[in-house]
């Protein structure tokens, strides 16, 4: 698994993916990177968690470089 895998940046309690949401690195350089989406990712999901995604964001996660960020938003909208 590379860098360049979002699963990494999202993997449950390693101390990288818990910094993630802790600096907005889209604007830090990394926009249109992994880890910028995945940045972009966590924010979206905190909306889907608590049941406040607007059409913007929904396109916005679905139009990530990784599939996989659609996918885990729809999965947290189902959960909730």
């Amino acid at each position: 698994m590379g860098f360049d895998e979002p699963k990494l940046f999202m993997a449950s309690g390693h101390p990288f993916a818990m910094s993630i949401e802790n600096v907005d690195w889209a604007s830090n350089g990394a926009a249109d990177t992994p880890l910028g989406d995945a940045g972009v990712y966590q924010k979206i999901a905190r909306k889907a968690s608590a049941g406040r995604l607007s059409d913007e964001d929904r396109n916005t996660v679905n139009n990530l470089r990784s599939p996989f960020y659609g996918d885990a938003v729809n999965a947290i909208i189902r959960q909730n």
